[in-house]
């Protein structure tokens, strides 16, 4: 039976995350891998130039101007939209904006002569410019009333996104005319997936999209990844700051209604790198959002792999994952945690396995912006290790180690991450893939398998092995404990009170302290 599933990517730095996600997807077909997956759970079936298609099921929404390269509709199908100007008799003076030159990655993908030589992040302006797949022309939606990189008429708070939903047709041309259309092309629709810029104005729209979606899907599983950028990157000022942490805090509070999994992620930066330990392996120079999100967007791929396999002993439904966030008493947020190991060419380098504390420092939690935290058996939590038996078949072993060198691997992951009624661990054998969009943000010691080489390594890595981990319990009291942090400051703000209390859905002071009551309940348990 199918399992479809519908993505929606809402915001900037959600889309660039997105582009990330669907080109590491398109290297299992591009590679010959794809046997494992049921495709039409995130795919659809067309037609076009009496060709077969197979486009992502999938809504994209930005700001007017976002989209650099790539036309509204797409190149796929031809488009039959009409031209307003058809229908004037009058004179009409025609302006052209000057095409965006591609980039060669593009250029490639237009035309097989020209070499698809991997991406500068220098080259990169917008998530277009990396995007390596085909659309389908219903997919992509921009938000006129707001500019990309418009800085008179900014998209920042929570309560411009909800009156922004509520003043334009959103009902009509995006959740009716696009939404709604993908979802009844479906036989038997899991839920949603949704990665949502949640620390700008796309947190309120958002969240009026995801309630939408509660009322008129109730039996659908929905799943969002809520995308922010880390706290110690401080870019803009201490004000703007100040109205990102504000509008997570908004985002995650719109999440109980809704009975979706919440899983908010922080980009990480420069400033989080911890050549110790769980960044050893990456270079220094880890700073444009071009790279800092594909980390983010190779952990969701691995973390929702499970849910687009076939038949198989791994294989998970969005209803698998609910019971994660809906059977304790934390409530619907969890956290993910992720890591690449340090394996060595040679076995006996081994840095991770070879611990004899289980030191999990190679593992950073993005939603509590931390080394792994301490998992204990009254939380729910499952793992995805990925790779780990292809790394090991490239490490200089002998044929009649490689049995011992896999157990060694198999009795550290049982060690530091014990199953129980609450948890689960589950294997994988293809690494990452990464596809030549995704940035080699990788130091010279490492292979092209992603293992720590002695010297200086020729060439690109092409994959590496990779785990991940959700879970949820009381080690998410760290990030309630920010959100009401945010909260209480806000109502000590003037100028924030007044800046959130404008239009139809603006927030007055007895939902503030709704709101702070909510968190506090959540630090208390």
């Amino acid at each position: 039976m199918p399992r479809e599933i519908v993505t929606i990517q809402s915001g900037h730095s959600a889309n660039y995350v997105g582009t990330h996600y669907w080109n590491a997807i398109s290297q299992y077909y591009n590679q010959n891998l794809s046997s494992d997956f049921d495709d039409s759970v995130l795919y659809r079936l067309g037609e076009a130039n009496n060709e077969t298609t197979y486009t992502p099921r999938l809504v994209i929404v930005d700001r007017k101007g976002s989209l650099g390269t790539l036309k509204k509709y797409g190149d796929l199908y031809p488009t039959t939209q009409s031209n307003p100007a058809d229908m004037w008799d009058g004179k009409v003076d025609k302006f052209e904006a000057e095409l965006i030159p591609k980039n060669n990655f593009l250029k490639g993908l237009d035309d097989s002569n020209v070499d698809r030589a991997r991406i500068n992040s220098e080259d990169i302006q917008t998530w277009s410019d990396f995007n390596g797949i085909y659309y389908h022309p219903n997919t992509i939606f921009e938000l006129k009333s707001y500019l990309h990189e418009d800085t008179t008429n900014q998209f920042n708070y929570f309560t411009q996104g909800k009156n922004t939903y509520a003043d334009l047709d959103f009902l009509n041309e995006l959740m009716d005319d696009k939404v709604r259309k993908f979802l009844e092309e479906c036989d038997s629709c899991q839920g949603f997936q949704i990665f949502a810029t949640t620390d700008d104005g796309f947190s309120g729209l958002t969240s009026s999209m995801i309630e939408y979606i509660r009322e008129e899907y109730d039996k659908k599983s929905i799943l969002v990844f809520g995308i922010n950028e880390s706290s110690s990157y401080l870019e803009t000022s201490m004000v703007n700051h100040r109205v990102q942490q504000v509008n997570q805090s908004l985002f995650l509070h719109s999440m109980r209604e809704c009975e979706a999994l919440y899983v908010p992620l922080h980009i990480p930066n420069t400033k989080d790198l911890d050549n110790t330990a769980w960044s050893l392996m990456l270079k220094s120079n880890f700073s444009s959002m071009y790279e800092r999100t594909a980390l983010v967007a190779a952990g969701i791929e691995s973390l929702t792999l499970p849910l687009r396999l076939k038949e198989s002993s791994n294989r998970l439904d969005m209803r698998d994952l609910h019971t994660l966030a809906f059977s304790t008493r934390y409530s619907n947020v969890s956290s993910l945690a992720m890591g690449v190991p340090h394996m060595s060419e040679s076995e006996e380098y081994n840095l991770s396995s070879k611990s004899n504390d289980l030191n999990l420092g190679w593992i950073r939690d993005l939603t509590l912006e931390c080394k792994f935290p301490d998992i204990t058996e009254e939380q729910q939590a499952w793992s995805m290790f990925r790779g780990f038996e292809d790394a090991i078949s490239h490490q200089n072993v002998e044929l009649s180690d490689i049995h011992r060198v896999n157990q060694d691997w198999k009795d550290y992951i049982n060690s530091a991450f014990p199953t129980n009624a609450n948890s689960k661990n589950l294997t994988f054998s293809t690494p990452f893939l990464m596809s030549p969009s995704f940035p080699q943000f990788f130091k010279s010691n490492i292979n092209q398998y992603g293992l720590i080489s002695q010297k200086e390594c020729e060439g690109v890595v092409q994959s590496f092995p990779f785990m991940v981990n959700l879970h949820n319990g009381h080690s998410l009291n760290t990030l309630f404990k920010k959100m009401l942090s945010n909260i209480s400051f806000h109502q000590s703000e003037t100028t924030l009170k007044n800046d959130y209390q404008q239009g139809t859905f603006g927030i007055d002071s007895s939902e503030w302290d709704e709101m702070k009551e909510y968190f506090v309940s959540l630090v208390e348990e």
